[in-house]
């Protein structure tokens, strides 16, 4: 959901009202498709529409950096056909380079947490690649089975958040 609140001056006649929503609150929605819009409010009266625009991806509304999607693999490193970490890596665009803080939280479908991390990363201009070691001792001392989500994914530039997913 994306909210556009602005003051305006109405008359009593027909006027043609433009509606603007910030690139960086696009942006956080990771959506890319049409948009709809349900419903704009006029002092206390709700107006209920039905409008879609054309496809937007919000990719190109960024101007900070922002996770591009998400992979996963088992990594079995002494050959014995159990994987000893569960590698979790992200795609994150950035357009300076510059120091970000990454936090991660792991989870599986109960919402039982296997990790949670603060992660401090220098990314470059462009795309990265960024990848999270989770422990396979840890997932089976817990005796949790995946699948496993990604709870919470957040970026920070200088302690100020530029984006997040949840549920991922």
């Amino acid at each position: 959901i994306i909210v556009s609140k602005e003051n305006k001056t109405i008359t009593n006649s027909l006027q043609n009202i433009t509606l603007s929503f910030d690139n960086e609150g696009i942006k956080r929605t990771h959506y890319k498709g049409i948009f709809n819009l349900s419903s704009i409010r006029i002092g206390k009266k709700i107006i209920k529409k039905d409008h879609s625009t054309n496809f937007y991806d919000f990719e190109d509304f960024a101007t900070t950096a922002y996770i591009k999607g998400f992979g996963d693999s088992g990594m079995d490193n002494d050959g014995n056909g159990k994987y000893e970490i569960l590698k979790v890596s992200t795609m994150i665009k950035s357009f300076k380079d510059e120091n970000y803080t990454l936090l991660f939280s792991l989870s599986d479908l109960f919402n039982e947490i296997l990790e949670v991390r603060s992660e401090n990363i220098q990314l470059n201009s462009g795309d990265n690649n960024i990848s999270i070691g989770v422990s396979g001792a840890k997932i089976y001392e817990r005796k949790l089975n995946g699948p496993f989500i990604i709870k919470h994914i957040s970026i920070l530039e200088n302690g100020i958040l530029v984006d997040e997913i949840n549920d991922a």
